[in-house]
């Protein structure tokens, strides 16, 4: 019995450290993110005013480009953060898998195991269509960054093209 409670206190203390660590990178994770959509929407904004109050198109063409730039480093920052979290998501998984072997510890909740099995049981895009398929944070970061990337690319293209 003292070696279960020995055990346990042990558990614990990885599972808060573990927790920390995940909750840390999971927060940088959605600030950076929000960071980033707060850049691109002031960055595409200014862009258009200019665009709408001038007649010389070139002059704006470099910010356009700059938003493609920040949505590839964004980007990059966003995987980097989803590594770390991964990180820690594992750290769980194996604290939660470690209570197993403690005696009356069968019927606790594992919630990082659990949101697995049930996130791999679900269907993924071209699986199925893309109205009905689970998409994951990654997946939705990733259409954002896609999105004003590829607005940024193609609006500063014009601008040079059509001066």
């Amino acid at each position: 019995m003292s070696e279960d409670r020995s055990n346990l206190e042990e558990i614990t203390f990885d599972r808060d450290y573990a927790w920390k660590y995940f909750e840390l990178h999971a927060e940088q994770r959605i600030k950076t993110f929000h960071f980033y959509v707060l850049i691109a929407t002031f960055v595409t904004g200014a862009s258009f005013a200019y665009l709408k109050n001038s007649n010389i198109d070139a002059f704006v063409s470099p910010t356009f480009y700059l938003l493609t730039l920040f949505s590839f480093v964004f980007w990059k920052l966003d995987q980097r953060n989803k590594d770390l979290i991964a990180i820690g998501e594992d750290a769980l998984k194996k604290i939660e898998s470690r209570l197993n072997s403690i005696e009356n510890s069968q019927d606790r909740i594992h919630l990082f195991l659990l949101e697995e099995k049930k996130t791999k049981e679900k269907k993924r895009f071209p699986s199925a269509p893309i109205i009905e398929a689970h998409l994951s944070y990654s997946d939705c970061f990733k259409l954002v960054f896609l999105s004003f990337g590829t607005l940024g690319f193609i609006c500063g293209t014009i601008c040079i093209i059509n001066p």
